[in-house]
């Protein structure tokens, strides 16, 4: 008890404030228990946990020097990077014909069928590129029965590069390749439920024709095709050892470092590395006791808002992203995928669907095992957790009729603390705005970046943001390497005080 009053935790301090009669033994068993419990095991924890955050930092930054590499690739003449540059073409093929980027049911890039060799498409674009895009929308470059324009949302061609938009970017088919099992054929019948009724100005601009797209729109957005439900999931082994990473930093730190008393006022509390010497975020000593209520708050805002901005930084930079890239490609083609079958949220099991978050979720846990947050940071984490699966929930459930679906969560809706039906329609209707699948309190900054700075078809840039967006908080919440901590030794049978780190 007394040395626990005077804030010594050591075996040693016990061990000379018992009977002397006792201390050779005890004493001898400590020196055989020192090695494994004491200094040396203090260091290789630390040395490992220096290595550990040297790798992620050297991740980090080589990760952005390659995505800087492949947008240089990317732009430079003559490049056939991704089907979006080539000799004979400008080098912003996105401003020769619309919605390249968003033909998410085809395998083939807009502009090649195999890289150098241009599609059908392609090649009209390299012909006619000086008569501009009216020429080339009423091509039928594939000689499927579909002009270019319709294939590509386009079907009264008057799209402008930043100034008209095309009439649709759903429902969108290549308009140089003709899928060999036409699954993605437009007949003629399809092009009826995707088209005006008319391209004359004044029927475009009437009540009539906006109620007519209008409902196109909303058939597309709810529409159910039964072979989602047997969607293949190519992550699927990697999920499983992401739960267990997630499950693993949860329960450490709500067994050990007080998570439940941090979040919610009650719990266990902190029993490990919790003592006065302890040190957080920044370098500042660990108070004691329990957060208060404006800190509980502070961080309940924080994780929110920082949620709602990663939900539409990495939705923006998935659906942009080339499915070749390794792993995130996966991840990225779900995103895709999802613009050409949008209810395939709503038709898979419920737990396939949250399983969407564990790679994220997994690969944040392993950061956060390696660097350690302090302890408003291990709150404002393990709420993200928590908020980036109602993320993919407010997700599946934008996807269902209003009236359909749960009281509380229309509630939720209303009071704006989750998205809304119209705001995720906007996202759909549009794919370059809205981007947040949270609530969307901080689409408004993405939305101004994305249109005014940096387009979303830049997505090297975009990953860049997402890393540091990710690594930023990270870094500023870690906990130090060292803390400096009171021990005492024992020396000719007296108590001494000394000072030593440990990690």
């Amino acid at each position: 008890d007394t040395c626990a009053q005077a804030g010594f935790a050591d075996s040693r301090c016990a061990l000379s404030m018992m009977d002397p009669s006792s201390r050779p033994l005890l004493a001898a068993l400590w020196a055989r228990a020192r090695p494994f419990t004491g200094h040396r095991g203090t260091l290789l924890v630390a040395t490992l946990r220096r290595i550990g955050a040297a790798v992620l930092v050297l991740i980090v930054f080589g990760g952005l020097l390659a995505l800087q590499m492949d947008s240089w690739r990317e732009r430079r003449q003559g490049a056939t990077i991704q089907g979006r540059v080539h000799a004979d073409l400008p080098n912003h093929g996105d401003d020769l014909a619309p919605n390249l980027h968003h033909i998410w049911g085809s395998a083939v890039p807009g502009l090649f069928l195999n890289a150098p060799d241009l599609s059908s498409f392609g090649r009209d674009l390299v012909k006619y590129a000086s008569e501009g895009w009216p020429t080339i929308c009423r091509l039928d470059s594939d000689n499927d029965g579909a002009k270019n324009g319709d294939e590509l949302g386009d079907p009264c061609c008057e799209w402008v590069p930043g100034k008209v938009p095309t009439y649709r970017v759903w429902n969108l088919s290549h308009p140089g390749f003709a899928e060999p099992d036409n699954k993605f054929l437009l007949s003629e019948d399809k092009l009826e439920e995707l088209s005006p009724a008319s391209c004359d100005d004044t029927y475009k601009h009437s009540e009539d024709a906006k109620l007519l797209r209008r409902r196109q729109f909303e058939s597309q957005y709810y529409m159910h095709h039964t072979m989602d439900t047997a969607t293949a999931d190519s992550l699927r082994w990697l999920k499983y050892p992401c739960i267990l990473g997630i499950l693993l930093v949860l329960g450490h730190w709500a067994v050990n470092r007080g998570l439940l008393r941090d979040v919610f006022g009650f719990g266990p509390a902190c029993k490990d590395r919790c003592t006065s010497g302890s040190t957080g975020a920044f370098g500042k000593p660990e108070s004691e006791g329990d957060l208060s209520w404006k800190s509980r708050l502070v961080i309940y805002v924080a994780a929110y808002y920082w949620t709602d901005g990663v939900a539409g930084l990495t939705h923006l930079t998935f659906d942009f992203c080339p499915q070749w890239y390794p792993i995130i490609g996966s991840v990225a083609r779900g995103f895709q995928f999802h613009h050409f079958h949008p209810t395939a949220w709503v038709v898979v099991p419920f737990a396939v669907m949250l399983s969407h978050a564990l790679p994220l979720l997994g690969l944040l846990s392993l950061a956060l095992t390696i660097v350690p947050p302090g302890r408003r940071f291990r709150a404002f984490w393990s709420l993200t957790y928590v908020l980036c699966l109602v993320t993919v929930m407010t997700h599946r459930w934008v996807h269902v009729q209003p009236e359909e679906n749960y009281w509380w969560f229309r509630l939720l809706q209303e009071s704006g603390l989750l998205m809304s039906h119209e705001h995720h329609m906007t996202h759909h209707d549009s794919l370059v705005t809205q981007f947040s699948n949270l609530s969307g309190v901080t689409d408004f900054m993405l939305d101004y970046v994305a249109t005014n700075w940096l387009p979303p078809t830049e997505y090297q840039n975009w990953l860049m943001v997402c890393l540091l967006y990710f690594a930023v908080p990270i870094a500023l919440g870690a906990e130090p390497m060292y803390r400096d901590v009171k021990k005492v030794g024992v020396e000719e049978g007296h108590a001494s005080e000394i000072s030593w780190k440990v990690p």
